[in-house]
């Protein structure tokens, strides 16, 4: 989102002479156009441009303590299924888990009879 930027004067109060030969009022004007410079700005420009770029965002996101934040279908917050403590388990993960799960998982085989063979670990289930 580019927000305009204030490109208004407000530099003339520091570009006065140390003593200025104004009067109290014209001093007071001075100090006063930089101010309305910035004030006009930000009703006429800023306050449109920020009105606009969070138009039909939500006005508050209520959230649960604890939980992981997501995104739901619509791109708007949402607290998460996972805790912060689950998602905490997952950050070391380096692949699949799966994959991991599988790979510690010995062959699972079944027939009618006694296996004859296999390794340490495999499991058979007889009369499958």
């Amino acid at each position: 989102m580019a927000l305009t930027e204030c490109n208004a004067d407000t530099a003339r109060v520091g570009a006065l002479a140390d003593e200025p030969a104004l009067t109290a009022a014209e001093l007071k004007a001075v100090f006063d156009e930089s101010a309305a410079n910035v004030k006009a700005w930000l009703n006429t420009t800023h306050l449109p441009e920020l009105e606009e770029a969070l138009e039909g965002k939500e006005d508050a996101i209520s959230l649960t303590a604890g939980k992981a934040l997501v995104t739901d279908s619509d791109g708007k917050l949402a607290a998460g299924g996972a805790s912060a403590q689950q998602i905490g388990y997952l950050s070391e993960v380096t692949s699949s888990i799966q994959t991991q799960i599988n790979a510690l998982q010995k062959a699972i085989t079944c027939g009618s009879e006694a296996p004859t063979g296999g390794e340490n670990g495999d499991i058979y289930l007889q009369y499958c």
